[in-house]
């Protein structure tokens, strides 16, 4: 529709929400591990680093949902370039400062410190690229009178509803994830190791149709605003075969490079052992 101060008042909106369910997780983070560990079966070794992680990890919190704030709104405004820009940021990032911590004095903790560094630096990116890129675009007529029923019931409301359904199916995601880490856990540690990586694997792939999703989603978003039915159209049925094009590609590159991607994930020889035998599943 091209309406700039309502993109405006969508993203501040978005950052408002995603802080305040931040304190409450971090409110909340004691329970929740209490929780966790009543339906996750593990050994205490595997407890008692979980936990270590997560007291730390859990710190990373307004700067992670935050970014998923960042992340959709850059997609919604057609923008693929500032969300690739922060991933890389954040990922290179994570990389490096969990090496660098680990092997220095934090040791395992240093992962997840460095986790926390690497959110926060993709934070500051995001917010880098929307001064650069919509400051003046986007945010100019914006007024602190057009703020202040931002988070009144019916747009709260209106912004919930608006995003229900990815809400459900990222639950559903989610549900998946934690059920097959809670189930692996209670093979003991070469399964949960085992079921990890195959978890890796699978998110290598999901990068890639999420490409799509996104651009479908971008897309569908920018011609129903623009009233333009056949290209909302012609938008879904090339997002479904770009898609279904990336899933075959991917059973090729998994069943001829399976094995060298596994020992690239682990040295431990009986993991990439016990891998191969999951890798049809995979496929």
């Amino acid at each position: 529709r091209k309406d700039d101060k309502e993109c405006a008042k969508i993203l501040t909106r978005a950052l408002g929400i995603s802080l305040a369910f931040a304190l409450v997780l971090i409110a909340i983070q004691w329970i929740f591990v209490k929780v966790a560990f009543h339906v996750v079966d593990c050994t205490p070794e595997v407890q008692a680093l979980a936990s270590k992680y997560f007291f730390i990890r859990i710190w990373a919190a307004p700067a992670t949902l935050s970014l998923m704030a960042f992340k959709g709104w850059f997609i919604g405004m057609q923008d693929s370039v500032s969300p690739m820009v922060t991933d890389i940021v954040v990922n290179g990032m994570n990389v490096l400062m969990s090496i660098v911590l680990a092997l220095g004095p934090l040791g395992f903790s240093g992962i997840a410190w460095g986790t926390v560094v690497a959110q926060y630096s993709g934070l500051l990116i995001a917010a880098i690229m929307l001064v650069i890129r919509y400051a003046r675009k986007v945010f100019t007529d914006i007024r602190m009178a057009d703020l202040k029923g931002l988070f009144a019931g019916a747009e709260t409301r209106r912004f919930f509803v608006m995003n229900t359904d990815l809400f459900v199916r990222s639950l559903c995601f989610i549900a998946i994830y934690i059920g097959f880490t809670t189930i692996s856990a209670g093979y003991g540690d070469l399964l949960l190791a085992v079921s990890s990586i195959m978890m890796k694997l699978l998110m290598i792939f999901s990068y890639f149709t999420d490409g799509f999703a996104y651009a479908g989603e971008a897309l569908a978003g920018k011609y129903i605003g623009a009233g333009d039915r056949s290209m909302l159209r012609l938008s879904v049925k090339w997002t479904f075969i770009w898609s279904m094009a990336i899933a075959v590609i991917f059973m090729g590159i998994y069943h001829f490079a399976g094995v060298p991607m596994l020992r690239v994930m682990t040295s431990d020889g009986a993991v990439v052992e016990q891998s191969r035998e999951y890798l049809p599943w995979l496929l």
